[in-house]
């Protein structure tokens, strides 16, 4: 998404704990850290923020998005894009990773040479509306909008060929029944209150 962003922002500026991060030479700005380092030095700057796959890796979701609307300009945006936990993808991907199992089922569902090298545990602890909003709020974001997404072709590579149609019927189903509930990513825009309207965020339980 940094090329899509070139013709938005002047400055796209990327933040990774990951030491990948400062080999992408599609960004103006590389900074080795969590989002919860940056944001202190780095107040009120932002338009935009970005989390495209990121937040269902995250443990601590509260100190997350207060770090993002910290970033941000009064009135800035923030757009999360990440897996539905009630989608069946999701759902399974958490079942498994309570049971301890998901590691042992990703290296046997996908190819090694498909696995990222950074691959991270999830969590999904802000993986549904609710959770999105009750924590966005908490943190301090005002208005919040969402949409949801169903792309067959991000679970496509998780099933066994004779079942990899299955996606493609369940995004069929979703769309002509009218069912967003059902499904497979959301995509959220929150956004950063206005500066008379700012509040210090509540802290979290």
């Amino acid at each position: 998404y940094p090329t899509w962003l070139e013709g938005i922002e002047a400055r796209v500026v990327g933040i990774d704990p990951a030491a990948g991060i400062l080999a992408n030479q599609r960004l103006d700005e590389t900074h080795r850290a969590t989002l919860e380092e940056f944001a202190p030095a780095h107040p009120l700057q932002f338009d935009l923020a970005v989390a495209s796959f990121v937040v269902e890796h995250v443990a601590a979701p509260g100190p997350f998005l207060a770090a993002m609307h910290r970033c941000l300009k009064p009135g800035g945006s923030a757009f999360i894009l990440t897996p539905h936990v009630l989608h069946y993808f999701g759902a399974a991907a958490l079942i498994a990773r309570r049971l301890h199992i998901d590691e042992w089922l990703l290296h046997r569902l996908r190819e090694e040479a498909t696995l990222h090298d950074h691959h991270c545990p999830l969590e999904y602890r802000l993986n549904t509306r609710h959770q999105l909003t009750r924590l966005a709020r908490r943190a301090g974001f005002g208005r919040i909008e969402f949409r949801m997404l169903d792309e067959p072709g991000l679970y496509e590579p998780y099933f066994p060929r004779p079942l990899r149609s299955f996606p493609v019927a369940w995004s069929t189903m979703v769309h002509r029944l009218c069912t967003p509930a059902l499904a497979g990513t959301i995509l959220a825009r929150l956004e950063a209150c206005p500066s008379r309207q700012r509040q210090r965020p509540r802290a979290g339980r």
